[in-house]
């Protein structure tokens, strides 16, 4: 798949990535490896951070595993993501992995897991809609802590089979980050949701909603 991004793989700070358009498709093609994406990393082995992610359009879609991200496989930060649209549709579509929006403390393949922490996830939009498993989230698989979630729309928000997250999990000892979701009018339906979960003896992080009009 395409992909625009900055890494790191060794002292220096990867760089940040900035995408402004008119209107922006990340399609990852339902494929199990090399998926298109705007993300910037700090790789195993490195000991800088990864760089900031901010995506703005008027319209933004992800859809057949198509992510944005900033994530850390290492003792460096991930950065964070800022994403600024008019419409912003996550559809998880076909193929092994779901379309995202998040960043992530990993766990390499090999090695020790991150230590570095999560970046933390702005979405601001008028509409926002995550369907067919689509996400926006923040994960921590090391002694990192996964970054804070702040999802705000003007008009709605709906969640139909899709989620929004932060989870801390299994074999982590960092902790899970705090969600804050407003919208006028939220929805919730086919199992959409709202969570924080700890799988470490850290307490899950709060959730904050705002949301004068609503369905679950």
């Amino acid at each position: 798949g395409g992909e625009v991004g900055s890494d790191t793989f060794a002292v220096g700070n990867a760089g940040d990535v900035n995408v402004t358009a008119g209107s922006l498709l990340i399609d990852g093609g339902g494929l199990a490896t090399n998926v298109s994406q705007i993300a910037s990393g700090a790789e195993p082995g490195s000991t800088g951070n990864a760089g900031t992610v901010a995506i703005s359009a008027n319209s933004i879609t992800l859809q057949n595993g198509g992510e944005a991200g900033s994530d850390t496989f290492a003792v460096g930060n991930a950065g964070d993501v800022k994403v600024t649209a008019g419409s912003l549709l996550i559809d998880g579509g076909a193929g092994a992995f779901a379309s995202s929006i998040g960043s992530e403390s990993e766990s390499a393949a090999s090695g020790p897991a991150a230590s570095g922490d999560a970046g933390t996830v702005t979405i601001t939009a008028n509409s926002v809609t995550l369907q067919d498993r689509g996400f926006i989230a923040t994960n921590t698989f090391g002694s990192g802590n996964a970054g804070n979630v702040d999802v705000t729309a003007t008009g709605t928000i709906e969640l139909a089979n899709g989620s929004i997250d932060s989870q801390a999990q299994p074999g982590s000892t960092g902790r899970s980050g705090t969600l804050s979701v407003s919208a006028q009018d939220l929805n919730l339906n086919d199992g959409g949701q709202i969570a924080t979960n700890s799988a470490n003896a850290n307490a899950a992080g709060d959730i904050a909603i705002h949301a004068p009009v609503g369905t679950v």
